[in-house]
Order: structure tokens, then C-alpha cells, then sequence
């Protein structure tokens, strides 16, 4: 359909995803809006969005939405090149202990946007699917985004606990601003960053300021806080990024052009090299 709004729903215990949403070749494109709905102990994916045609999908505003105990993630957005999603805008949402990524996002479009006191956790920590039939996985991060994602905005979030990184990135553009990252790598691998822009087309650009991103205290889960390819286009001011255990920020490949102002760091935590 061309334009849709569900409320007030939930949808559990099925085999596969709690919600699907598509699209097809009738309308030039498809709408959704989200209020008030939870998607928990599923099999599939809690919210499955996925583009089947050569029409975009361009979403409303999904708020309060809530994804808890599916086995496959909290929520998908996957697109194609000529059926993308664009639009996407998550406020006040829930999504919690999900069996992989609590937010997935491959749209081949943009104006992504995570905000309004959005809470996501845990994934991959506990059990999951219906009855909770399914062992935890130990893999999963908060949000990942891969690099068919022009821009994503991310800001009054927490992003907490998740067995692997709090965010993976890939977008052209990308913007963390007055977000937490806490304790998330979880399932004790080495070498996880709190916040990874797998930032490798150096034309991109990535800004996080006004952040946290660490451990909660001197129990050191992550190795830094913020870590990235290129800097090139990196942008990383007023951040507080205590309690990692090796560095502050990290850059795997050539630090040139970045422009870096970490806060103080305490414990045993370094100050950006």
C-alpha cells in the first residue's frame, strides 16, 4: 500500500518475523508509520523492512517502538539500488536483547535518524526466539550501518551492553552528537571498540562530539572509545570517553586530517594517539 499506520500492536511468538513491511510495482512508493507497537520472542527479526521492487520506500516516523528476544535482530531496513529506503526516523523506541544487531540499516538512500531518548541493548546476551528456544548468540552491536548509507544522525540515545560493538558504520555521512555508548562488547572479545567507523572511502565524513563512550566503570570492555580507518573527514570534539582499556581514539590506517579534542581520560585509558 502507499501509506499505512499501525498502532497500538504487538506481535510475538512467530516462527518468523514479528512485522515485515514491503513494497510493490503499484505504487511509486510505500509509507509507513509506527506508534506504539512491540515485536518480541520471534524467531525472525523483530522489524523486518525490506524494498522488493524498483519503488522507493519512504518511511514516517516510528515512535515508541519496541523490539524485544527475536532471534534473528531487533529491526532490518534493506534496500536496493533503485528500491530504496529512505526516511527513517526512530524515536523513542525500545530494543532490547535481540539474537543479533539491535538496528540494521543497508538502504542505498539516506536521512536516517536515531534519536528522542532511544534505548538499545544487549544484543546477543540472552536467549531468544519463541520460548525462548534459542541460546545466545554473543554476537550483535547496537546500530550497524553499512556503506550503502548516505547519512545517519544519531543523537539522545543510549547504546548499552551489546555483545559486540555499540556501533558499526559505514555511511557517507555520519553524526553522533549527545549519545552513550556504555559497556558494550560484552562477550569479552579483544580489540572491541565502543564506536567503529569503518570509515574507508575517504571522501566521507564522520562528526562525534558531545559523547560518551567507555565502560560504566573500571569493569573494561571495550579497548577505545572511538576507533576508525582514515581521518580524513573526521571530525571528534568535547567527547568523554573514559574507562577503555588501551585509548581514547584509535585509528587503524593513516590519522592525516583529523581533527581530534578528546575530553580528559581517566582510569586506564589513553588520550587519543
Amino acid at each position: 500500500m502507499a501509506y499505512g499506520v499501525a498502532s497500538n500492536l504487538t506481535a510475538q511468538n512467530n516462527y518468523g518475523d514479528g512485522f515485515y513491511l514491503s513494497n510493490n510495482a503499484t505504487y511509486t512508493t510505500a509509507q509507513w508509520n509506527l506508534t506504539n507497537t512491540i515485536s518480541q520472542t520471534n524467531d525472525g527479526y523483530g522489524y523486518s523492512v525490506v524494498s522488493n521492487t524498483k519503488n522507493p520506500m519512504i518511511l514516517l516516523p516510528w515512535w515508541d517502538t519496541q523490539a524485544f528476544a527475536n532471534g534473528l535482530g531487533g529491526a532490518r531496513f534493506v534496500g536496493t539500488p533503485e528500491g530504496y529506503i529512505s526516511n527513517i526516523n526512530i524515536e523513542g523506541g525500545i530494543f532490547s536483547t535481540d539474537g543479533n544487531n539491535e538496528l540494521f540499516f543497508n538502504t542505498y538512500s539516506g536521512h536516517i535518524t536515531v534519536s528522542g531518548g532511544t534505548f538499545i541493548e544487549a544484543a546477543g546476551t540472552a536467549a531468544t526466539g519463541r520460548s525462548f528456544r534459542l541460546p545466545k548468540s554473543n554476537i550483535g552491536r547496537g546500530i550497524y550501518v553499512t556503506g550503502n548509507v548516505a547519512d545517519i544522525q544519531i543523537g539522545d540515545v543510549i547504546v548499552f551492553d551489546n555483545s559486540q560493538e555499540g556501533y558499526v558504520g559505514s555511511a557517507f555521512r555520519t553524526q553522533i552528537v549527545g549519545a552513550e555508548f556504555l559497556q558494550n562488547g560484552a562477550n569479552g572479545a579483544a580489540g572491541t571498540c565502543s564506536i567503529n567507523l569503518i570509515n574507508t572511502n575517504q571522501a566521507s565524513t564522520a562528526l562525534i562530539t558531545g559523547t560518551r563512550s567507555g565502560a560504566l566503570n573500571s569493569n573494561l570492555s571495550t579497548t577505545a572509545g572511538i576507533c576508525a580507518v582514515n581521518g580524513a573527514g573526521v571530525t571528534i570534539t568535547g567527547n568523554d570517553l573514559a574507562y577503555n582499556s588501551q585509548v581514547g581514539v584509535y585509528f587503524s590506517g593513516d590519522k592525516t586530517g583529523a581533527h581530534v579534542e578528546a575530553m580528559p581520560v581517566i582510569s586506564r585509558s589513553a588520550v587519543a594517539r
